[in-house]
C-alpha cells in the first residue's frame, strides 16, 4: 500500500525531530507531497491515528538521504497529514491486522 501525505516528522542528521515543512531548523521538503509505505500504525487517544512508514517516492528518498539520518530513514505521519482522507480506512484497517 503505498499513501500520499503532505506533511511528514522524520529523525535529523543527529536524531532528533525534523518536521518536513522546516518548522524545526530543517530545510522544508520542497515538494506538495509525498509517497510513503505504511509500516506501522496505532491509534494514540490524544492524537488520532498515527504511523511509521518509509519512502515508496524517489524525491523523499532523496530528500531523507539529503537531510535525515544516516541509518533510519522512518517518516512519521498521522490521519491529518493524508493528502486524501479515503486513504483512513484502508490505513486503519492495515493497522488493526497488526495487532492480530
Amino acid at each position: 500500500m503505498e499513501i500520499t501525505v503532505t506533511e511528514f516528522c522524520f529523525n535529523n542528521a543527529d536524531g532528533g525531530t525534523a518536521i518536513s515543512d522546516g518548522s524545526f531548523n530543517n530545510e522544508a521538503y520542497p515538494h506538495q507531497t509525498a509517497t510513503v509505505t505504511p509500516i506501522k500504525g496505532w491509534h494514540d487517544y490524544e492524537c488520532g491515528w498515527r504511523f511509521i512508514g518509509v519512502s515508496a517516492d524517489p524525491q523523499l528518498t532523496s530528500y531523507l538521504e539529503a537531510h535525515g539520518h544516516a541509518t533510519d530513514r522512518r517518516v512519521f505521519f498521522s490521519e491529518f497529514d493524508l493528502a486524501d482522507r479515503r486513504d483512513l480506512g484502508p490505513l486503519i484497517d492495515f493497522a488493526n491486522l497488526q495487532g492480530q
